[in-house]
């Protein structure tokens, strides 16, 4: 081939030379094109190990801080029960409860922002009170405005419900995040809380304006970029310039806006709208109950038999001293091999299991447990101090029936388990009375084994295909037989709760 070519001359045409260049340049498209590829997949792979890092790192801070903060804020509500304590005392536990929610919000942040960048925030609609909801915010800012000797005023317009359905804690947050921003930059003057209905289109009015530094405007786009603060908020030095990207999350969740208008030196004012629907009754009338707090259990009610399974004393502590003096009979165990022992020689109603623990672990222990012959199996919550959707997911794909994230509440804690055992509880009314009659009953347990194999069938295909519409309409059709499990039904499909729905129904029996 050689010796051809160099006896050879070839005589190049015009039209030849023109097809080389058409080559050429489709080569150096092609190889620049692979560089680009190769680049890119590079990038994509160090954004998904720096992603793996920075979920691994949260997750890890989360559960460093959550530990120790479970017994701090859990004892201290303890304390606080104890009435011959004076009021100074009850204050510095106060500033104690206060300053250690504080830190948790500032985690809780830096998760929440983590959770709004991965679009797996959502709505959870409940019924509450909404003029309780004003009043507690109140109560939370008022002694941190009078050490400022600043005024704080909340104005409702006349018509406002007393209960609506709306998602609660993202509301509070919200109006949290605006006062404390309001709080940190005004130093005369005060801040107030506006709100009125617009009953007709179904939505909230809100206004918060301050007498404070105000903030320039070449800065004002600044105040809802993550991370992101102000010259005057640098000065500060507190928060974590999270507070108004979360709160622009929430509001938009909400279907409003959050928008502010503000001038150096005369103040700002934040304004925002959000989605409301007036509460039912029957809701109204669960929601008194929950707010009321729980001296005993009811008379009638057996003591049920619960298992504390915890490798730190402290934590097992505050939930035996929640627990005992209600009249729950109460066992510990400091591993998830102790707590199998002591199933299978008592028969527990409840078990309340921790996740990360030596030996055998919490996630370890819930499937063993599934595993065991038993007369009957007891109902396990897990309580775990990693609080990431994907930890509650683990826990119940192991078999647990509710996940509750470190630090408990007290009243969270009782409400999970008066769901999970259908508990009857003594109500201590405002004045202080108690009463045996609870003002609504806990929430009917319900079970994939009352649905029809076909429902069954019927729910897994709707949900293999993302169709919202047919699983409402099926939770219809059970309306009448069992209200309850269509009422379930619909709220994990209005919420998109895939996950729950499916392993719901992984839970029927074969």
């Amino acid at each position: 081939m050689i010796e051809f070519f160099s006896h050879n001359t070839i005589q190049l045409t015009d039209e030849m030379l023109t097809l080389l260049q058409e080559v050429s340049v489709q080569l150096a498209f092609v190889v620049e094109r692979k560089q680009n590829e190769a680049m890119l997949l590079q990038m994509r792979e160090a954004a998904e190990a720096a992603n793996q890092a920075k979920s691994a790192f949260l997750a890890s801070m989360s559960h460093e801080i959550r530990t120790p903060m479970n017994a701090i804020l859990g004892f201290t509500q303890i304390l606080l029960r104890d009435k011959s304590l004076n009021a100074g005392q009850q204050n510095y536990l106060g500033t104690i409860l206060r300053s250690g929610e504080h830190l948790l919000g500032l985690i809780n942040d830096i998760l929440e922002m983590s959770k709004i960048e991965a679009g797996h925030v959502q709505l959870n609609l409940e019924a509450f009170d909404l003029n309780q909801l004003l009043q507690d915010v109140h109560s939370m800012f008022r002694e941190r405005f009078q050490r400022k000797g600043l005024d704080l005023t909340i104005e409702r317009s006349a018509g406002l419900p007393a209960y609506i359905c709306s998602d609660e804690g993202k509301l509070r947050q919200v109006l949290i995040n605006l006062l404390s921003n309001a709080l940190k930059f005004t130093e005369s003057g005060g801040v107030i809380v506006r709100v009125r209905a617009d009953t007709a289109a179904g939505f909230l009015h809100w206004e918060v304006e301050d007498t404070g530094v105000g903030i320039a405007p070449e800065e004002q786009h600044k105040v809802f970029q993550s991370f992101e603060q102000t010259r005057s908020g640098l000065r500060s030095q507190s928060g974590t310039g999270l507070g108004m990207t979360i709160s622009q999350s929430y509001v938009r969740l909400m279907d409003g806006e959050l928008s502010l208008r503000s001038e150096v030196g005369q103040g700002t004012v934040f304004s925002f709208y959000s989605r409301y629907s007036l509460a039912a009754a029957d809701q109204i009338q669960q929601r008194q109950a929950e707010n009321r707090r729980v001296p005993g259990l009811a008379p009638e009610q057996p003591a049920p038999e619960i298992l504390l399974v915890d490798d730190k004393d402290d934590n097992r502590r505050l939930l035996h001293d929640w627990l005992q003096p209600l009249g729950f009979r109460v066992q510990e165990a400091s591993n998830g091999l102790e707590a199998l022992k002591a199933c299978k020689q008592t028969a527990f109603d409840a078990v309340l299991m921790d996740t990360a623990m030596p030996v055998m672990d919490g996630l370890q222990a819930i499937a063993a447990l599934r595993n065991l012959s038993l007369p009957k199996q007891p109902v396990v919550i897990s309580v775990s101090a990693n609080a990431f959707a994907h930890d509650r997911q683990q826990a119940l794909a192991a078999g647990a029936d509710a996940f509750l994230a470190k630090p408990v509440h007290e009243a969270e804690l009782l409400k999970t388990l008066q769901e999970q055992l259908s508990l009857q509880y003594l109500y201590e009314d405002a004045a202080g009375g108690v009463s045996s009659e609870p003002m609504a009953q806990a929430p009917a347990k319900v079970s994939a084994d009352q649905l029809s194999a076909d429902t069954r069938q019927a729910l897994r295909d709707a949900l293999d295909s993302g169709d919202l519409e047919q699983i409402e309409l099926l939770a219809q059709n059970l309306a009448d037989e069992s209200p309850a499990l269509a009422e379930r039904l619909q709220t994990w499909a209005q919420n998109f709760d895939y996950e729950q729905l499916s392993t719901f129904l992984a839970e029927a029996a074969p």
